[in-house]
């Protein structure tokens, strides 16, 4: 199953009321743009990111990383946030190849994560940064995944609902 606008396996997947799923940034990204589904071109409410219908459970340990990989996170309000899955290690190769920066789609904008600063900023805005962390022992506590809220006391979403 492949989201229709990254075109890659879903990655914490939604299904908008008009029923269509994708990936939750990669719809999040869109909605801020058009404000409509990708797909049929309906509205998206505008209240939907504060609760959207998840697939599935969203684990804030990203369960599936290989052993050898650590988490990676990055400062939002109120605390940290941990990328999802197929960013943290695209970030982690990046890093354990040497390079000082790598580039990342996120939510359809195009990111810089710089290992040298710690910092991530989108390509064309880079005054508005955001520090970032790597966390080895995977002990940071994080606010959610990927912009999905979490309940601190579980590890599954508390935003959210699943189907």
């Amino acid at each position: 199953m492949e989201c229709s606008i990254c075109l890659e396996t879903y990655v914490h997947p939604v299904r908008l009321p008009c029923k269509h799923i994708f990936c939750f940034l990669c719809v999040k990204g869109i909605s801020q743009l058009y404000k409509r589904c990708a797909i049929c071109r309906r509205s998206i409410p505008d209240n939907y990111f504060e609760n959207p219908v998840l697939i599935e459970t969203v684990d804030k340990s990203e369960d599936g990383l290989p052993e050898n990989c650590a988490q990676w996170f990055y400062e939002g309000k109120n605390g940290w946030w941990l990328y999802d899955k197929r960013a943290i290690e695209e970030i982690e190769e990046a890093f354990k190849s040497g390079s000082s920066k790598c580039q990342l789609l996120i939510a359809g904008f195009l990111y810089i994560i710089d290992f040298v600063k710690m910092i991530q900023y989108r390509k064309d805005e880079p005054h508005r940064q955001r520090k970032i962390k790597r966390d080895e022992l995977k002990a940071t506590v994080s606010k959610g995944v990927a912009g999905l809220k979490m309940d601190q006391s579980k590890s599954k979403a508390q935003s959210g609902k699943i189907i």
